[in-house]
């Protein structure tokens, strides 16, 4: 169904990172990254990546206007990512959900969208 609210499946686990290299520090985790980390990091994955048309997320916009009350069902109080009509991810740190959702389909972070779902009413 096309407004069907599905979550995408990831074989890793959110947040991994690959296994520390034998003769130096390894890589911290998501969970163990500050906000000012995170920011970074999905700032350098940008650059890796051709800028994308402004309106490659419309329909990803659209998808998330017409689910959002199931989303906020699903995910009251948290953020999610979404692209392809799917949450991609989801938290309630908004920078390390952009930057698990860029990881995990690894594309540019501008190819997603990442939207609250918080209701005023409770």
């Amino acid at each position: 169904m096309a407004n069907e609210v599905t979550e995408l499946d990831a074989t890793a686990e959110p947040g991994s990172t690959a296994p520390p290299p034998a003769d130096g520090p390894r890589e911290k985790s998501l969970d163990e990254m500050s906000d000012i980390e995170l920011i970074r990091a999905a700032h350098e994955m940008e650059k890796r990546f051709p800028r994308p048309h402004e309106d490659d997320c419309k329909p990803d916009a659209q998808w998330f206007v017409d689910n959002r009350h199931e989303l906020l069902r699903l995910y009251s109080g948290e953020f999610v990512a979404i692209h392809g009509g799917a949450v991609i991810a989801h938290g309630t740190n908004m920078h390390r959900v952009n930057l698990e959702a860029a990881r995990k389909l690894n594309i540019s972070p501008q190819r997603f969208i990442v939207e609250p779902l918080y209701s005023l009413f409770g």
